[in-house]
């Protein structure tokens, strides 16, 4: 009896397990997480009617309970395999004929309560199989085949190695099936059913985080193309190219640092296109710098920059400080007929590395309704890949008259070190140095 205790330990503990794990998993969609709830709770009934089943063996006269136990046993294996399938076939119609078949099943198997066609139990208190005893193993072979089948074909047709899951747990599900009929042992399939579940609801979780992550990606590489778009704006262009035009003249040397740095500028800009991982905090400041360089030679004495940086030893993602700073220099400075100042500043705290870029232009009102002749994509672009590349926050927070302030909040995260420790291994075989 002690070990049949021990055998039944192991599901159950698995079932409670898959249960917090279900319920704690956001990636699962609604509909195959229900399909696990279902599949552990009749596993469950299953185990306990097993148990139960044991326990009335050991007692005289007890032959309606062992008949109405292994009614529930016999009634459900193939129910919790059709479930397994349901989570692979998605043909409606040939789900129904399934579900047919299983719903017959159960109607077969009531009817030991009046002869001895699928079991009896004998004076003895020994369970007897009739002419149909096998036809709910028959049945459920038959649905794991079935479940192995479509699983192949599903998983090897997309050449995805993490579908080999689902045909070994199919697999390992029938040979226990079997095994348990030829020794009238309940456990075997009780104890494996769990388990296969949970290891196919491995294989679904890596499958859709594989395609959360890769739809994230996708979209950050859209932002980037889109941020690029974006930055190389006409208007942009045309002032530094006409302040470089009239500089020809008058300060030739000015000329010719201007159009170096603007060459810089746009490198920096087509580099991004390709750049889909964090990049050291300082490469992003000294391009912000050379943005307002060439802002610097249009407005002159009307923008003054304020440099505060305590800490640069953190990464973030490209181009998310310069558009920042060039909102502040057009949409606050330039609006102001005396110009103004914009600061850039960094500190680190215990938790996060914390970017500030604040100006005392004409600021705005944040509650009201935003003004439809003003693009803010360039803001969403860079707070959703602030969000999706280093789990970061942008806040945004004005006063009219007074200013506007950006706060970029960086966690010190696994992730964020983990992109540096990448950078740093890409570049050594390069043969470059990381500062």
């Amino acid at each position: 009896m002690l070990d049949f205790y021990i055998e039944c330990f192991l599901p159950i503990v698995l079932i409670i397990g898959g249960y917090f794990v279900l319920s704690l998993d956001t990636h699962i969609a609604k509909n195959n997480k229900d399909l696990f709830f279902a599949i552990f709770t009749l596993s469950l009934a299953s185990i306990v009617a097993g148990y139960g089943d044991t326990v009335f063996s050991r007692v005289s006269g007890t032959t309606f309970e062992r008949t109405l136990l292994n009614v529930i046993i016999l009634g459900l294996r193939p129910i919790i395999i059709l479930l397994f399938i349901r989570l692979v076939v998605h043909k409606s119609h040939i789900f129904l004929v399934l579900t047919s078949l299983a719903v017959l099943n159960v109607i077969i198997c009531s009817t030991a309560f009046a002869n001895g066609f699928v079991f009896s139990v004998n004076e003895k208190n020994v369970l007897v199989y009739g002419p149909l005893g096998y036809f709910s193993t028959v049945l459920s072979v038959i649905y794991l085949i079935i479940l192995v089948v479509f699983s192949f074909r599903r998983f090897n047709s997309k050449r995805s190695r993490s579908g080999i899951i689902v045909i070994y747990a199919a697999a390992v599900v029938m040979i226990a099936g079997i095994i348990g009929t030829l020794f009238t042992n309940t456990t075997v399939a009780n104890s494996v059913i769990p388990a296969a579940a949970l290891l196919y609801y491995f294989y679904l979780h890596i499958h859709y985080v594989n395609k959360t992550f890769l739809e994230q990606e996708e979209r950050l590489k859209l932002q980037q193309v889109a941020l690029h778009v974006s930055q190389l704006q006409p208007h942009f262009l045309y002032n530094t190219l006409n302040t470089i035009y009239f500089l020809c003249d008058k300060d030739p040397e000015k000329a010719q640092e201007a159009i170096s740095r603007f060459s810089d500028y746009l490198r920096q800009n087509l580099d991004s296109l390709t750049d889909y991982e964090l990049i050291p905090f300082e490469n992003e400041l000294e391009h912000t710098d050379t943005y307002l360089w060439i802002e610097k030679l249009r407005f002159e004495e009307r923008l003054e920059i304020i440099y505060d940086i305590q800490c640069k030893d953190f990464r973030l993602p490209v181009l998310t400080l310069q558009p920042l700073v060039e909102n502040a220099v057009k949409h606050g400075i330039c609006a102001r007929e005396d110009g103004g100042a914009v600061k850039i500043s960094s500190v680190e705290t215990d938790d996060s590395y914390i970017v500030t870029i604040s100006d005392n232009g004409i600021g705005f009102d944040a509650k009201a309704a935003p003004d439809p002749a003003v693009s803010h994509n360039g803001i969403k672009n860079v707070e959703g890949r602030l969000k999706g590349m280093c789990s970061a926050t942008l806040t945004i927070n004005s006063i009219p008259g007074e200013g506007t302030s950006a706060v970029i909040t960086i966690p010190k995260n696994p992730g964020n070190e983990e992109n540096k420790k990448k950078a740093k291994v890409r570049k050594s075989k390069a043969g470059g140095d990381v500062k």
